[in-house]
């Protein structure tokens, strides 16, 4: 599920959520959904996942 929606969100690659910086760096993966990616932007220096200010962020997913 993670795949798709990194596939669908992100087609040119990841970008900032919040400031939409391509400077951004893996950061591992999520504490309790392994499938689920971390990142961290280079410029804001603010933390971000796949779900992050999606309308999925804040719930959890199975």
């Amino acid at each position: 599920m993670y795949q798709f929606i990194r596939q669908r969100r992100w087609p040119d690659g990841i970008s900032c959520s919040h400031c939409q910086s391509q400077q951004v760096e893996g950061n591992g993966n999520h504490q309790k959904q392994i499938a689920r990616k971390s990142y961290r932007c280079l410029e804001c220096h603010r933390r971000l996942d796949d779900l992050t200010l999606t309308i999925f962020s804040g719930h959890q997913q199975e």
